[in-house]
């Protein structure tokens, strides 16, 4: 499976530090087989537990200021929609950055399949990884 084409729309809240996303995905099915499911990484959502695996590896680390972070300092995805061709589709997640994605009708080789999603992403405190809001915003 090859992807093909992503077109992101997104509006940045500064004052809760959140983006507001609209996005469509555009998938091929390179492969020899009809796909009936596709998997999604969903990074900014590794920060929304004291469980996913990344907080884990910070334990791994010896770091404990993740595990006792606020909830609002951590980041997260809320996940409003996933859509092909105005039909939702059914989704759920497989870990707290994997997101399975099932198709209505199975994709076959050589098929393309536009996927719509609308999603809020929280962004984390810089001061786990470097990647978020820092002190300057």
């Amino acid at each position: 499976m090859a992807q093909q084409r992503i077109s992101i729309e997104a509006t940045l809240d500064t004052e809760d530090d959140t983006f507001a996303i609209s996005q469509e995905v555009e998938f091929q099915n390179t492969s020899e087989t009809a796909l009936s499911e596709i998997y999604f990484n969903d990074w900014p959502n590794s920060f929304s537990t004291k469980t996913s695996e990344l907080a884990k590896r910070f334990a791994e680390n010896f770091s404990s200021s993740f595990h006792f972070e606020k909830e609002e300092d951590r980041g997260r995805t809320d996940l409003f929609s996933i859509a092909t061709n105005g039909i939702p589709l059914e989704w759920k997640r497989e870990a707290a950055d994997i997101i399975k994605v099932s198709l209505k009708n199975p994709l076959p080789p050589g098929e393309t399949v536009t996927i719509s999603l609308i999603y809020k992403v929280k962004v984390p405190d810089a001061k786990f990884t470097r990647y978020g809001v820092t002190s300057q915003k």
